[in-house]
């Protein structure tokens, strides 16, 4: 095994390590799913590379040459990939026809390619195999080498506009590396593909090797400055995933598809326990779940959830429903509980000190009237008494009056 050989090899193994490690730091993310597949084919090429320089004879390294003519397919995707991350074309059924026409290129280029390669002859050197063009077909591969060169250094233009456009600190360096990463392999190919006789081209694995390479930047991005995690969707996941009230994702059968942690937490089960059952498992009233779901919308509806012991808390249960934008079907519903314990507590203290201040009011409304009551007999009696004590003043004077003199 020569040195090229073993380069190949590496290559090919740090890319399905890279791609692996993309697609599975967010594989929900388009852009990591994305520049995964372009790693993925960038592997491919470099398997290719790797079985075409041991291969033992012209037949074998023909059939990896073949193989490794998919490098148009890398152009393509790494040409989407810049495109999604600078916010162009970003709604794939709004640019399907963009997009159509752009892997169609990459097809095109291809189909040519692998039509030039039934011309050319394979030549064994101490590096390898590689094939050689007549010269009748030089148009062919001039024009393919042209497009290629044209095509990388789009991408990275596309990805220099947007690193200047672009306001936010974090985002401005996150697209640095990117432009590093695509830059370098770009450059690297209109030097070795166009300043120099097609034949240099294809005795070194320098496009995909640098690629393999200058990928690093863009995976360091990702790794350092969590590129590609701040989207709508992953900022959703987040949001879901660390807020405090229970939610469950329910289909249009009423059967729960997905809860976030605080549902799990709330209700004493593991996720993938409720993932496929009736929404009525977790209501202690099975009649709830007809009320909630009768409206698109129902908000703060009191009722009551079951825990898997058996248990029953108090809960304010909220719902919104999702629905196909055509057809303005019924796809699901997201149900949002909250726990109203203390609440509910609250409001039965709050009844009962309110039962206890009518008590007092009645009894401090009825100890006015008594007191009224004994205020008006008192002075009632004060009045006979003083009457009384009159009527003995005026027959003392009387008496005295009558007595001779």
């Amino acid at each position: 095994m020569n040195l090229l050989s073993l380069l190949s090899l590496v290559g090919f193994i740090v890319s399905v390590l890279l791609a692996d490690f993309v697609f599975y730091k967010n594989p929900r993310n388009r852009l990591n799913r994305l520049f995964s597949i372009t790693l993925f084919s960038n592997a491919a090429i470099m398997l290719a590379e790797f079985g075409g320089r041991l291969s033992l004879n012209a037949a074998d390294a023909m059939i990896w040459e073949y193989i490794d003519a998919l490098w148009p397919l890398r152009l393509g995707l790494l040409m989407h990939f810049v495109i999604v991350l600078t916010g162009r074309w970003v709604n794939l059924k709004e640019n399907v026809i963009k997009y159509s026409l752009l892997y169609g290129m990459c097809a095109f280029v291809f189909v040519v390619y692998v039509s030039a390669l039934q011309s050319a002859n394979m030549y064994g050197y101490e590096w390898g195999w590689f094939p050689v063009f007549p010269d009748e077909i030089s148009f062919m591969l001039d024009g393919i080498y042209t497009w290629a060169a044209v095509f990388s250094l789009s991408s990275v233009m596309v990805c220099l506009a947007y690193y200047y456009i672009e306001e936010d600190p974090l985002r401005k360096h996150q697209a640095s590396f990117v432009l590093a990463g695509i830059a370098i392999p770009a450059v690297a190919a209109l030097f070795m593909d166009v300043a120099f006789p097609p034949t240099y081209s294809t005795s070194l694995p320098e496009t995909s090797l640098l690629f393999t390479f200058s990928s690093i930047f863009v995976v360091y991005a990702i790794w350092r400055y969590e590129l590609f995690m701040l989207t709508p969707e992953k900022s959703a996941q987040d949001i879901v995933s660390k807020m405090k009230d229970s939610l469950f994702l329910v289909d249009w059968k009423r059967r729960i598809k997905m809860i976030n942690d605080a549902s799990s937490e709330l209700l004493g089960y593991d996720k993938n326990e409720l993932i496929d059952k009736p929404v009525e498992t977790i209501f202690t009233n099975s009649e709830d779940p007809k009320i909630i779901f009768s409206d698109y919308s129902f908000t703060d509806f009191t009722s009551y959830f079951k825990t898997k012991d058996e248990k029953t808390i108090p809960i304010s249960v909220s719902n919104s429903v999702i629905e196909n934008k055509e057809s303005k079907k019924i796809k699901g519903y997201v149900l949002i509980g909250r726990e109203i314990s203390q609440r509910y507590m609250m409001e039965e203290s709050l009844k009962k000190k309110s039962s206890g201040l009518s008590y007092s009011r009645k009894m401090l409304e009825k100890d006015d009237y008594d007191v009224e009551k004994y205020s008006r007999a008192a002075v009632e009696r004060e009045r006979q008494m003083k009457a009384k004590e009159l009527d003995r003043k005026l027959k003392k004077m009387r008496d005295v009056a009558e007595l001779p003199a």
